[in-house]
C-alpha cells in the first residue's frame, strides 16, 4: 500500500510539472500579441492600422489608414470618435475625402471590412518628441475598439515632398503672360498623384498648368524620389492696375499641400492715340487764312500721362499751325482730352492738298496723326479778278465806239 501511495504521488507531481509547463508555453505563445497595436474588442469589433507608428514634421497633416472589421456576426453602424488628442492638435475622420463620424460595416465572410481615414494635423509649434492619440470605433451592439496612434515629431527624421522655383517674381505690362518653372519632387518610397491648383487667385486672372510637351494639366503622377518640371501659366485680366499681384498654387497628395506664391508686378502700359473727335483727319483751307480742327488725344494704356506737349510737323514754308495749348498736364488712363489746333496755309499758297503732321507726345508715349489740308484761293481775290475783267471789257469797249466812228 506505502508504494501505491508514492507511485500516486510521483505521478500527480508529473502532472504538475506538464501543467506548468503548459502555461509557460502559453504564457510565451501569446506575448508577441501582447503589444500588437490593433486593438483587441469583445463583441468581434477590430480598428486596426498598418502603420500604428510614424515620424512627422511640424506643421505636418498626415493620414492614417484605419480598417474597422466586424466579426460580431451581424452588420454593425460604427460610430468613431477621439477619446485622446493632445492639445492643440486637430483630427477629423474622413472617408471618399468628406468628413465622416460613423462607418457602416457588413458582416459577409468576404465583406466584414470598411476602411476610413484619420487624417491629423501637428501643429508648427509642435515640440519634438512622442504623442499618442487613441481613435475608438464602437459598434451598434456595444462593442468597442480602441487604436493607440504614436505620432513621433521630428524636424530631421522625415524628408517630405518639394515643391520648389527658382524664381517667383516676374514683371511686365497687363498684356503680358508670366510663365514661371517650379519642380516637384517625390520623396516619399511610393508612387503618389498630386492634384495641382491656383487657389484664391485674384478675380479675372487665369492659371494653367503645363508640362514640357505643352500639354496642360491638373494633376501629375510621380514615382517614389522622382521630380517632374511644371509650366505655371499666369494671364491678367485686360483691366487690371498696375501693382503687385500674388498667386498662390498648391500640389495635393496624402498629405499637406505644398504651397509656392508667385508675385507678379504689372507694370504701368503707356500708351495714347492722337486723331479727331470723327476720325476724319482732312482740313479744308484758305491761302493766307486761319482753319480750325479739334483735336482728339486719348489715353489707351493703364497709366496716367504726363506732360503731353503738342507740335506741327513737316509744315510746308510759310505755314503756322498753333494750340488753344499746347501742353496737357496730366491724361489719366482711359480718358480724352481735345485740343483746337488752328492751321494758317502761306498767303501765297496755290490750290491743292498739302500733308501737315500734329505730334501729342511725352517721354512716356507719343502719337502722330497725318492730316490732308486743301487748299483753295481766297474767294476775294477771285471778286477782284472779276471787277478788273469787267473793267477792262467796258474799256475795250469804250474804245471801239470811240474809234469805230471815226
Amino acid at each position: 500500500m506505502l508504494r501505491t501511495v508514492q507511485g500516486n504521488s510521483t505521478t500527480r507531481r508529473a502532472l504538475t510539472r506538464v501543467l506548468i509547463i503548459c502555461a509557460l508555453a502559453l504564457a510565451l505563445a501569446l506575448t508577441p500579441f501582447a503589444g500588437y497595436r490593433s486593438a483587441y474588442a469583445e463583441g468581434g469589433l477590430t480598428l486596426s492600422t498598418t502603420y500604428p507608428g510614424v515620424t512627422v514634421s511640424p506643421g505636418q497633416e498626415f493620414t492614417f489608414d484605419l480598417v474597422v472589421k466586424n466579426e460580431s456576426g451581424a452588420p454593425q453602424n460604427v460610430a468613431l470618435s477621439l477619446p485622446q488628442l493632445p492639445e492643440g492638435w486637430t483630427a477629423r475622420f474622413t472617408g471618399s475625402g468628406k468628413p465622416v463620424s460613423r462607418v457602416f460595416v457588413d458582416n459577409d465572410e468576404d465583406n466584414n471590412t470598411s476602411k476610413v481615414s484619420l487624417v491629423v494635423k501637428v501643429p508648427e509649434d509642435a515640440p519634438e518628441g512622442t504623442q499618442s492619440i487613441v481613435a475608438t470605433a464602437t459598434g451598434q451592439n456595444g462593442a468597442v475598439s480602441s487604436l493607440q496612434l504614436d505620432l513621433n515629431i521630428s524636424t530631421q527624421g522625415y524628408t517630405q515632398d518639394s515643391l520648389t522655383a527658382q524664381y517667383q517674381e516676374l514683371a511686365g505690362s497687363s498684356t503680358s503672360t508670366f510663365n514661371f518653372s517650379m519642380t516637384l519632387r517625390n520623396n516619399s518610397n511610393d508612387q503618389q498623384g498630386y492634384s495641382l491648383a491656383a487657389p484664391e487667385v485674384p478675380q479675372g486672372w487665369q492659371v494653367k498648368f503645363t508640362t514640357s510637351g505643352s500639354q496642360q494639366i491638373s494633376s501629375v503622377n510621380l514615382d517614389a524620389g522622382r521630380s517632374e518640371t511644371i509650366t505655371v501659366g499666369v494671364t491678367p485680366p485686360v483691366d487690371v492696375e498696375p501693382g503687385k499681384y500674388i498667386i498662390p498654387v498648391t500640389a495635393t497628395s496624402t498629405g499637406t499641400p505644398l504651397k509656392l506664391d508667385f508675385a507678379v508686378y504689372i507694370i504701368g502700359t503707356y500708351d495714347m492715340k492722337l486723331s479727331t473727335p470723327t476720325g476724319l483727319l482732312t482740313v479744308d483751307a484758305v491761302a493766307g487764312q486761319g482753319s480750325t480742327v479739334t483735336l482728339n488725344i486719348e489715353n489707351t494704356g493703364n497709366a496716367d500721362i504726363a506732360n503731353i506737349t503738342l507740335t506741327a510737323k513737316s509744315t510746308p514754308a510759310n505755314w503756322t499751325v498753333t494750340f488753344d495749348k499746347d501742353t496737357i498736364e496730366t491724361l489719366p488712363a482711359g480718358q480724352s482730352a481735345q485740343v483746337t489746333a488752328t492751321i494758317k496755309p502761306a498767303k501765297d499758297a496755290v490750290t491743292g492738298d498739302y500733308a501737315i503732321a500734329i505730334q501729342a507726345k511725352s517721354i512716356l508715349a507719343v502719337s502722330q496723326a497725318e492730316f490732308r489740308v486743301t487748299v483753295k484761293t481766297s474767294t476775294v481775290w477771285g471778286i477782284v479778278g472779276i471787277v478788273i475783267i469787267a473793267a477792262v471789257v467796258v474799256a475795250l469797249v469804250l474804245v471801239f465806239r470811240r474809234f469805230g466812228r471815226r
